[in-house]
């Protein structure tokens, strides 16, 4: 075209230059401006024709990737609507299911597999029933009509008789759901279709999406969006995407369900230019700027020039809009092909390829350009394949006829076969050639799904065909369409020889017409039908009796187009009925001639079949009482209702014999009493399917036997309960209250006065009393209570639930009142009251019914002996004592008499000396069972008991005893022994003495020492003094044993001649430690001292005891740094080697002056004690932390200071002191911050420290006067840091 175009300027211009120039026309300026016009149309034209075309392929691959997630979501959803739909199909088989059938059901359709997140169901549209159901589920109980988003749902539901399909709605527990509501119909017997409720189902959303492969499909390039619609003109909320899609032109796909769809948009994220555009864009752009450069070259051309020129640019211009037109078409052309999904090639009569659609090239894996010129071979097909289709195109193109066949192909890029239905149109091209148009839709989907119905088919066959019964199809003429092997081997005819046929081709005319008539009321009326048909065979003759079963089969828009029946042969099972009944009546018959009632009970079904006339046994009219075992317990007296419920539950699978009485209601409200007795018949397996029984009214026997057991367990005066009977409810009362945690109490009631009635008014009128008094105890009691007489004027009350003592004051207090109340007797106005004794259950120990009686028994002696008409309580604490006591007094007494009890003597010696002055006897027990006992076990049991007293003489004989063989050992050896209060204040002491003096006449009375002690209570402490005194005048001294512990220590110091103090124990232990104890023995010394009286340590244990001692002045001494008691004959050796330790012979007594120090070492262990408690408890009290604070530092700077101020070991002391708490305060820091292994290691610099400033302190004590006193070098303490 340019070069016409520069070809016609060349000539215009070599004509100008032979004449004139013409002028321009003014066409040219036209020319020109319509030119640029032309180049922009075409610029526009082009460019939306070609975005037009790439809209269309945009959309093409929107509408595949759709489809797709069309046809995944639809199969996955209607999976498991189906899996879902199970349970209507459970329930509409058993509508009595209870929630663990609905749960055992559910359980096999929610599998891991399937997207049930839980299953519901509400009968008559209440939730009754949840799975899986968690504690507290709050829509247990929900009446789905009372919700109204549920109930629209619901409602649509039960009217369409279809599945509806709402939400997704958000979940209590997170996330969301679809809830698929199902309706449930049921055929009951009388009727089709009745209406059970709904089954609830709760698809999970996000697994619903997530199992339809999101994540796997191409979805980068599309946004999608779901809505529901119910109806056509009614739209759901947007649940998936965002609801602009549904505006912005999208492409729609649906998803139909049961009632109403679900409607699919898809957009592009994105429309991106086509990339062919801006190609055209540049050539166009080209093309108008050589344009405009002829033009303005042509416009100084001459007019004809011009003329020419325009001319030429007009053809040139209406051949280019025919070329765009022309390709437009083409382009159009081009588009429809590929945009069509089959296949679409064109082919020549060699079987290549002339042209060919996108569909086909993504089939070969190709482009359709590649594919011209080339044949199926050239793409992978088989060799064979590829040979038949270029057979078959010629073999078409040779007969010049149309022909529709079907054919496979094989996709080159996966491999897969694919199923083809071709469409091959031969014709002649404008030479004459011929070629053949093939367009093959691809019908994989449709082949493989036709296989799955024939496999699908094949497999029900094959059911059909083994089931025991007969299964057959007939359409609305009554003609049969299918039947399985059952019914063509009952015919014996085949499938082709059935179908089409009526039933009287193989029935009489008479079973024919009956079969119609009920075949009508299933095709006519299209309710399902349940009965027994009774068929004779044509063939054979037989006569059959069948139960059928014949349900209507509705298309989808519910019409009726066939019948589907299921007959099974019941003949042999009405022959066994028919034997059956004739049984039933000869065992009704002679079970009549023996029982009142015998009945039959089915397991299976719960119902009962009475033989007998049980309507008139009980008082009703005939038919009034209900076969169903529930209506049979519903009529059991409440107490034996629980007994017999248990008892059926029991024998659903229990072979045991029944055999019970119980008490069932009559007509008039009375009960009469039954005994019944049964037993089961079983079945292979061994469990109890039916019970055959017999039941007899038993109430007049029943009633004379209640009347014998209530003479048995009642008095006869009064209709109380007696002993007996009270003894039984007791006990009864007793294990209830333990039960259940509470407590009972047991009154004992004894009339006051009563005697004196009998004696004065006669027995009858004390009778009547005794009555009027029974009947008034009514009122005092509550349900469970108890009141028995046990004879006489003597009754017992048992008032359970007694919460404590405090609550049964008020009714013993009530009871007291209404006794002392007057009675009038025969006109006498008579009067008593009544002393109660109390004992409660349960008690510490475990008591019988019998001790609680007894208990009872003994505090109400306790009520008379304060004085009448008051109650008393039983003192279990002080009883339990008592027993205690009494049996350990018994064991004691038991062991003196089988010479279990043995003395030890422990040494007392002078400690600085080492002189024994004589023996403690300690009494010892060599118990047979826990071994050798201390007094500790002994002398406070026996304390104030007459035990004592014989112990006591039993002690002084055998120490009396002892001291004789030590005589002839020649050893002169005192002994003390220990005396008893009581024993002490008996009036026969001294002489009894006397005569045990007596029986050892080599006894000297002065080697005996009698010790009391300081704890006894004497009762007349001028007796006790009268007695020692005359013992002091025959010889025998006397000891205060345990001196500072008792109560009178000065008035016994001050008024009993005892020549010696004995400093207890427990001051000695603790004196190294506690300053308070040191006080009180440097107390004791001091008294000692002042009374003019020998002064004894007990309990010197160490040898530091021992040391501190005879430091405060008291030299004698005894305990286990000395010696342990020993056995008598261990004495001598003992003596013979005992020598006091070395420090005790230095040990000198310190002066009153140096006593300070002595408490102020004590009072340093006492605060070291302390700080270490702290250390290991910190909830102990801490010490004072200052150096000054603490009692020893007080001690420094007083009265240390002044004694021993100018002195260098006192400022050693001090420093070390001062040390000593530093060290204590790093130490609870440290012990605060918890830093446990630097604590220790602190602790024992602690004890180092200390250790020296006791080191120094000894110095102090036993060095010479502080004025003389001169610095010696001590052991210098760890420095802290």
């Amino acid at each position: 075209m340019m070069q016409s175009k520069n070809t016609v300027s060349e000539s215009s211009r070599e004509r100008g230059s032979a004449v004139a120039k013409p002028r321009t026309p003014f066409i040219v300026y036209v020319f020109g401006i319509l030119l640029l016009l032309v180049l922009a149309s075409g610029v526009c034209v082009t460019e939306r024709f070609m975005a037009e075309r790439h809209t269309s392929n945009v959309r093409a691959e929107t509408q595949n990737q759709l489809y797709a997630i069309r046809d995944r979501l639809e199969h996955v959803l209607v999976s498991n609507l189906h899996l879902a739909q199970g349970m209507v199909a459970a329930i509409a088989m058993n509508p009595d299911l209870d929630q663990a059938d609905f749960e055992k059901a559910a359980g096999a359709l929610m599998h891991d597999d399937s997207m049930l997140l839980s299953m519901s169901a509400a009968p008559d549209l209440v939730i009754r029933m949840v799975t899986p159901l968690s504690e507290g589920f709050p829509a247990l109980g929900l009446d789905l009509q009372t919700q109204p988003q549920q109930r629209i749902a619901v409602e649509m539901a039960r009217d369409r008789k279809r599945l509806v399909l709402e939400g997704p709605t958000e979940l209590v527990e997170g996330g969301r759901a679809f809830v698929a509501r199902m309706p449930v119909y049921f055929n009951d017997g009388a009727q089709d279709d009745v209406f059970w409720g709904v089954v609830n189902a709760l698809i999970d959303e996000q697994r619903l999406y997530r199992d339809i492969g999101f994540d796997n499909l191409n979805l980068q390039s599309i946004d999608i969006a779901i809505r529901s619609r119910y109806l056509p003109a009614a739209v759901g909320d947007v649940f998936l995407g965002r609801p602009e899609i549904f505006d912005d032109n999208p492409v729609l796909a649906e998803i139909p369900l049961p009632v109403g769809y679900w409607e699919i948009a898809a957009v592009p994220h994105m429309t991106v230019a086509d990339p062919m555009l801006w190609q055209v864009r540049t050539v166009y752009g080209g093309v108008s700027l050589v344009m405009l450069g002829v033009f303005f070259a042509m416009f100084r051309g001459v007019s004809a020039a011009a003329l020419a020129r325009a001319q030429a640019e007009h053809a040139q211009h209406q051949l280019a809009l025919s070329l765009t037109s022309l390709h437009e078409r083409e382009a159009l052309l081009r588009t429809v092909i590929d945009e069509i999904p089959d296949v679409l090639v064109l082919k020549d009569k060699h079987g290549n390829f002339l042209l060919a659609n996108e569909t086909v090239a993504r089939l070969y894996n190709t482009t359709p350009a590649l594919m011209v010129g080339k044949d199926d071979a050239d793409f992978g097909v088989p060799k064979d394949m590829s040979d038949f289709f270029r057979e078959n195109v010629q073999s078409i193109m040779q007969r010049g006829e149309t022909d529709v066949v079907f054919e496979d192909s094989t996709d080159t890029k996966t491999g897969e076969v694919r199923h083809f239905k071709s469409i091959k149109k031969p014709f002649k091209d404008a030479q004459g050639e011929d070629q053949i148009l093939v367009i093959a839709h691809d019908i994989t989907d449709v082949v493989e799904a036709r296989k799955r119905v024939e496999e699908s088919e094949q497999k029900l066959r094959t059911i059909l065909d083994n089931v025991d019964a007969y299964i057959y199809l007939k359409d609305t003429q009554g003609r049969y369409l299918f039947a399985n092997r059952s019914v063509r081997n009952l015919w014996n005819a085949t499938m082709d020889e059935l179908v089409g046929q009526g039933d009287e081709a193989f029935f009489d005319t008479e079973t024919a017409a009956n079969i119609r008539k009920n075949d009508a009321v299933v095709l006519g009326e299209g309710k399902t039908l349940r009965t027994e048909e009774t068929n004779e065979i044509v063939q054979s003759g037989e006569v059959f009796t069948y139960q059928s079963t014949k349900l209507p089969l509705r298309d989808e828009r519910g019409d009726i187009y066939a019948l589907c029946g299921i007959s099974v042969d019941i003949s042999d099972i009405k022959r066994i009925e028919f034997a059956l009944r004739e049984s039933e009546q000869r065992f009704k018959i002679a079970g009549q001639a023996a029982y009142d009632l015998i009945y039959e009970w089915d397991v299976a079904s719960d119902s009962l079949t009475w033989f007998g006339d049980i309507d008139g046994m009980l008082g009703f009219d005939e038919g009034e009482i209900s076969h169903s075992i529930n209506s049979w317990l519903a009529r059991i007296h409440p107490e034996d209702t629980e007994q017999l419920a248990d008892a059926v539950e029991q024998h659903r699978s229990s072979t045991q014999p029944i055999s019970y009485s119980y008490r069932i209601r009559h007509h008039d409200g009375s009960y009469r009493y039954w005994s019944d007795h049964a037993l089961p018949l079983v079945t292979e397996a061994g469990r109890p399917y039916k019970w055959i029984g017999v039941c007899t009214d038993v109430t007049t026997q029943k009633l004379q036997q209640q009347e014998l057991e209530f003479r048995a367990y009642h008095d006869k005066l009064t209709n109380l309960p007696n002993r007996l009977l009270l003894s039984d409810r007791l006990r009864q009362a007793m294990y209830q209250e333990v039960r259940r945690g509470q407590q009972l109490a047991v009154i004992y009631i004894d009339l006051d006065g009563f005697k004196q009635v009998n004696d004065t008014y006669g027995h009858d009128v004390g009778d009547q009393l005794l009555v009027a008094i029974a009947q008034r105890f009514e009122s005092v009691l509550r349900n469970g209570d108890t009141v028995a007489r046990l004879g006489g004027d003597e009754f017992v009350a048992v008032m359970i639930d007694m919460a404590d003592t405090a609550k049964a004051i008020p009714l013993l207090r009530r009871m007291l009142k209404l006794i002392a109340e007057p009675v009038l007797v025969n006109n006498l106005v008579l009067q008593v009251s009544a002393s109660l004794g109390v004992a409660f259950y349960p008690q510490q120990e475990e008591v019988d019914a019998d001790q609680l009686l007894r208990q009872a028994d003994q505090a109400m002696y306790q009520a008379k002996l304060k004085g009448k008409n008051r109650y008393y309580f039983f003192d279990t604490e002080r009883d339990r004592s008592l027993r205690g006591q009494l049996e350990s007094q018994e064991r004691i007494a038991d062991g003196m008499l089988n010479g279990e009890l043995e003395l030890r003597y422990q040494p007392k010696v002078n400690m600085r000396t080492g002189k024994v002055i004589g023996m403690e006897a300690l009494i010892r027990w060599n118990h047979p069972e826990e071994g050798l006992l201390g007094p500790n076990k002994i002398l406070p049991v026996i304390e104030d008991h007459p035990l004592s007293i014989e112990l006591g003489e039993w002690v002084i004989k055998e120490a009396l005893k002892q001291q004789d063989e030590w005589r002839r050992q020649g050893l002169h050896i005192p002994v003390s022994v220990n005396i008893d209060g009581t024993h002490l204040q008996q009036n026969t002491f001294v002489m009894r003495l006397q005569a045990l003096l007596a029986a050892w006449p080599d006894a000297s009375p002065e080697d005996l020492e009698l010790e009391v002690l300081e704890t006894s209570a004497l009762q007349d402490i001028h007796k006790v003094s009268v007695v020692m005194k005359t013992c002091q005048d025959i010889g025998v001294k006397f000891a205060l044993d345990d001196f500072g512990t008792g109560y009178s220590s000065l008035t016994y110091l001050k008024h009993l001649p005892a020549a010696t103090l004995k400093i207890d124990r427990s001051f000695v232990r603790d004196m190294l430690d506690d300053p308070d104890d040191l006080a009180i023995l440097e107390g004791v010394v001091g008294m000692a001292t002042a009374f003019r009286r020998n002064v004894i340590a007990e309990g010197v244990e160490r040898i530091e005891h021992g040391s501190l001692l005879l430091q405060l002045g008291c030299e004698l001494g005894q305990g286990y740094a000395i010696s342990q008691p020993l056995i008598g004959a261990q004495v001598p050796a003992w003596i013979s080697q005992w020598t006091p330790p070395p420090v005790w012979q230095q040990q000198k007594q310190i002066s009153r002056d140096d006593l300070s120090l002595v408490f102020a070492a004590i009072e340093h262990r006492a605060w070291l004690r302390a700080l270490e408690n702290y250390i290991r408890d910190v909830s102990q009290p801490l010490p004072p932390l200052a150096w000054d604070s603490c009692r020893f530092g007080q001690w420094l700077k007083g009265e240390g200071q002044k004694r021993y101020g100018n002195t260098d070991l006192y400022s050693q002391v001090h420093a070390s002191h001062d040390k000593i708490h530093r060290c204590g305060e790093q130490l609870v820091e440290l012990v605060k911050e918890q830093q446990i292994v630097a604590a220790a290691a602190l602790v024992s610099e602690l004890h180092t420290l200390s250790d020296s400033l006791l080191a120094s302190l000894e110095i102090l004590l036993n060095s010479e006067p502080p004025e003389r006193l001169e610095a010696k070098p001590l052991l210098q303490p760890a420095v802290l840091d």
